[in-house]
């Protein structure tokens, strides 16, 4: 019985996942009206999406805080954050958004922003400790 639930948690949290990567990887391919194979191999050749967004980028960036903070409150409504966390991870989110879309990924690192990466979570990798 347990295993079944542990099962059933992990199908859940891996459809959510899914949804989250879909919806993420969707307004990038809107907002800068490229497609997401081109962006994932400009990416992947070491490109910034900053870069690859242009001018768009300022637009990009406020996209993706607006979908960030739809989540952050849908998770508050849900009762899985308080409204004192929702706050302060508002409070950094654009500062954050901004760093995921300007910092560059090497062909072995990340992929993107989450939500262009790999959904399996493969090459989200980072570099090991020394």
């Amino acid at each position: 019985m347990y295993k079944a639930t542990m099962d059933a948690n992990k199908a859940a949290h891996k459809a959510e996942d899914d949804a989250r990567h879909a919806a993420r990887e969707a307004l990038v391919v809107s907002t800068l009206g490229i497609d997401a194979a081109t962006i994932k191999s400009r990416l992947a050749a070491g490109e910034s999406l900053a870069t690859i967004a242009g001018a768009k980028k300022d637009a990009l960036i406020s996209a993706l805080v607006g979908l960030e903070t739809k989540e952050i409150d849908a998770r508050v409504t849900a009762g899985t954050l308080t409204a004192a966390q929702a706050t302060t991870l508002k409070a950094n989110l654009t500062a954050h958004v901004t760093a995921e879309v300007e910092r560059v990924k090497g062909p072995k690192g990340d992929k993107g922003p989450k939500g262009m990466g790999h959904k399996d979570g493969k090459g989200k990798g980072k570099a090991p400790r020394h």
